[in-house]
């Protein structure tokens, strides 16, 4: 039905369920480390993490996805269904999480930086929300955070 809205109000929604739908596919492929073709997608919408992932220098970015190494980020409380993946250089890295549960889930990822980003200092860094927003605490190789519903949060912390 939202597919054939007519009206201003009903587009509205209709361009909130499309958001949505285009937000759950990037869930995931930005945990799996998959490209993505953006031609049928809100450009709009999505604009700003194909900006990001540029200037992030994603096409040389080591990708670390959450079945392989659990010593490089532990997610607590543990949840299957939350699940992070990220995107490395020497000095900086995306981290990755995904929420495929109907709620929001908050976090605390406790990275192993010296394996991850071996020139990033967490006492300096900079951290900076790439996809949704939301408050990011930390303390030493801990980051504490909120996911929203069957979304992705994307943060990247580097060096100043």
């Amino acid at each position: 039905k939202w597919l054939r809205a007519k009206t201003e109000p009903e587009k509205s929604i209709a361009r909130k369920h499309f958001d949505a739908a285009i937000d759950t596919m990037l869930l995931y492929t930005q945990t799996h480390g998959t490209l993505f073709t953006p031609n049928w997608m809100d450009m709009e919408f999505v604009t700003p993490l194909l900006v990001a992932r540029k200037q992030f220098d994603m096409g040389t970015a080591r990708f670390y996805g959450y079945w392989e190494d659990g010593n490089l980020v532990t997610l607590s409380p543990c949840n299957p269904d939350v699940l992070a993946s990220i995107y490395a250089h020497d000095d900086k890295l995306w981290l990755v999480v995904g929420n495929w549960t109907d709620t929001e889930q908050t976090v605390n990822a406790k990275l192993n930086l010296a394996k991850i980003s071996p020139h990033l200092n967490a006492a300096t860094a900079i951290i900076k929300n790439i996809w949704k927003d939301g408050t990011v605490t930390h303390d030493g190789d801990n980051y504490h955070f909120s996911v929203p519903p069957k979304s992705a949060r994307i943060i990247e912390i580097g060096n100043q």
